[in-house]
């Protein structure tokens, strides 16, 4: 017999006799991650997962349930949910268009400006205190931001607030709220883009910094939250130290009234260990008002849990990072008990969530849904042909690295598909530009004959990619006379292109500049005569609104799914009056189909590809010739 009891700070505690099945309990509550307590002789596990224990101790043997522990079970389980929403329609905030300075974008579905998307998605968040604006790039989530604001501060529900969002959209973002909200005032909005934009780092300090609105980058925060904690703790600078508790007098700043949290550009909350996602979320409970906006949630399943955490523990059942995997998938390997098994995933809870968190919290947004504007079309990938020089240096690059994932599988008794996708970037190198391979560590490793093919290599008049460029840009510049944007990976790639193209004076957004001269050169180019920007796919993929160009080209494109979705909707936005395209260059029968395929799917061609254990020949042969199906 199996008996569970409530225990207070939302446990529960199992204990049971059984002399048969005593050592297969002992071994499934292990596996349950229940902890033993050795004076009491009982395993202590959380509240939330109660009705998973119940299921499975049941099936070993007969349960014991009280009415008492079932309802502290309930009454704990709906204290986590932070969630709170006006249901009565006479107390329900209404949208009133004078607190914003322009109307809202006029939604195709209905001429009726009181029926925008962005009106309707003011009103479903700004009438509860946790939200997510899940909309499309380009479909004004800097609107409903602001909106929310500027009527909370109107009905007297809040007041001050502290908005991130990423490194160059900060800048963006208190442009546009100044100039959408008539109540926001320029002067009212604090912007660090670095901690060395103020003199004083104690920027939540009234007498210092009067502003109600203080915008910032993630990272910058971080830094921020480094420099109270040194000063508060007395603690040396350079110091490694574990946060535990914030040292930020965010509370102090509030003045005890209700605060707004807005994450702009909220996946930048990716892993729940990392220092920026820890100095938000141990800031979290002091703002009545949580909202997030986001074109991408998560780029995988497992990013969802900070996203929710920091939005409303009640999402997550209270529960740690590993606690919450627990309930979707399997954790373990040889290497690692935290380890992810893919191949595990629930889909049907992770449905089950999905549906909770887009009925209760979430408003998501297709621009092709609402927005009347021009085709995109995304011109399926260019498979440029190998020039002869290059494709010597991919086939004698590929001998090598085969024989160096062997080398390193052998000394590290890992598989070689593990070995191999460790190193995915690097290979890449013989795609994107051999020329970086000569500033590698293994250099040296490399024999002598490709040793010499590299640093023969004529960027310019090897590289297939460039002359397909060199194609789109007589077409689309020289005979339509449009602008282009060309996106880039590796700084010494826009070193090369620029030079090659620099009959078109080309603009270059790169990750040197301030995120304030970034800014400044996207809209330079708006007017001037250049007709070219190369821009950093790492810096300049979000918060840049361009319009003025009529096609996107990826010489590179990184790994991120994320980047790359967010840089292909920098120009088909509102204010768009053309047809725009897309064009991703790719190298046939290469690494580079398979990027293209991970970016698609944000991540889940890798996976599959490595769940499989081994792709053997017929899936070596897709890869090398692009193909989609592993």
């Amino acid at each position: 017999m199996v008996r569970f009891s409530w225990r207070d700070g939302g446990k529960v505690e199992v204990s049971w006799r059984s002399d048969d099945q005593f050592n297969d309990l002992v071994e499934l509550a292990k596996s349950l991650g229940l902890s033993f307590d050795p004076k009491t002789k009982t395993w202590t596990g959380k509240a939330v997962n109660y009705p998973k224990y119940v299921k499975e101790f049941s099936e070993f043997d007969s349960v014991e349930l009280d009415e008492y522990t079932r309802r502290k079970v309930e009454e704990y389980t709906s204290s986590i949910t932070e969630l709170r929403v006006i249901t009565n329609r006479s107390e329900r905030l209404k949208f009133i268009p004078e607190l914003l300075s322009k109307p809202p974008l006029r939604d195709k579905k209905s001429e009726d400006l009181s029926q925008s998307f962005q009106v309707l998605d003011t009103l479903f968040l700004m009438n509860r205190n946790r939200g997510i604006a899940n909309h499309d790039c380009g479909m004004g989530k800097s609107y409903i931001l602001t909106a929310i604001l500027e009527h909370l501060r109107h009905y007297g529900r809040a007041h001050k607030a502290l908005v991130f969002s990423s490194n160059i959209g900060v800048v963006n973002l208190k442009n546009e709220m100044t100039s959408l909200g008539t109540t926001v005032k320029f002067d009212d909005v604090l912007l660090v883009t670095s901690v060395n934009d103020v003199e004083d780092r104690g920027i939540f300090d009234p007498e210092t910094y009067p502003q109600s609105i203080v915008v910032i980058g993630y990272d910058t925060f971080r830094h921020i939250s480094d420099h109270y904690d040194r000063v508060v703790k007395k603690r040396k600078t350079g110091k490694k130290v574990k946060y535990l508790k914030s040292s930020v007098p965010i509370g102090k700043w509030l003045d005890g009234k209700p605060g707004v949290l807005f994450l702009d550009e909220s996946h930048y909350l990716g892993s729940p260990d990392s220092l920026r996602t820890k100095a938000i979320d141990m800031i979290k409970e002091n703002f009545e008002y949580r909202y997030e906006m986001t074109a991408t949630f998560a780029p995988v399943y497992e990013k969802m849990y900070s996203p929710m955490n920091v939005l409303d523990p009640g999402l997550v059942d209270g529960l740690t990072y590993h606690e919450w995997l627990r309930g979707y998938v399997t954790l373990g390997n040889q290497w690692s008990k935290f380890a992810i098994d893919h191949d595990t995933w629930n889909y049907q809870k992770l449905d089950d969530l999905n549906k909770k968190l887009y009925s209760k919290y979430a408003v998501k947004r297709k621009r092709i849904d609402h927005l009347d504007l021009p085709p995109l079309i995304h011109v399926p990938p260019l498979a440029c042909k190998w020039t002869r020089p290059h494709r010597s240096i991919y086939e004698s690059f590929c001998t090598w690295y085969a024989d160096d994932v062997n080398r390193r599988a052998a000394y590290t008794g890992k598989t070689l598909l593990d070995e191999f996708s460790n190193s995915f970037q690097f290979a890449m190198l013989a795609v994107e530009n051999p020329l970086l391979l000569k500033n590698s560590p293994k250099w040296s490793s490399f024999d002598p004959s490709l040793q010499d093919k590299i640093s023969k290599f004529d960027f310019a008049r090897d590289h297939a990619k460039v002359r397909l460029l060199g194609d789109v840009l007589s077409d689309r510049c020289d005979e339509l006379d449009q602008k282009i944007m060309v996106y880039y990976y590796h700084p010494a790639t826009m070193l090369s292109l620029r030079d090659t193209f620099k009959k078109y004076t080309p603009a270059v957004v790169e990750a040197s500049l301030s995120r304030q001269e970034r800014m400044d050169v996207v809209d330079d180019f708006r007017t001037s005569k250049s007709k070219v920007l190369f821009l950093s796919i790492k810096c300049a993929a979000t918060s840049i609104t361009l319009t003025e160009a009529k096609s996107i080209v990826f010489f590179e494109t990184g790994w991120d799914g994320i980047d790359y979705d967010q840089a292909c909707g920098r120009n088909h936005r509102p204010g768009q009056d053309e047809v725009t395209h897309i064009y991703d260059l790719r190298m046939e029968r290469s690494y580079d189909f398979l990027q293209f395929e991970n970016l698609k799917s944000k991540g889940d061609t890798i996976k599959k590809l490595l769940s499989k254990g081994s792709l053997g020949e017929d899936g070596w042969r897709a890869l090398f010739n692009g193909s989609t199906n592993y």
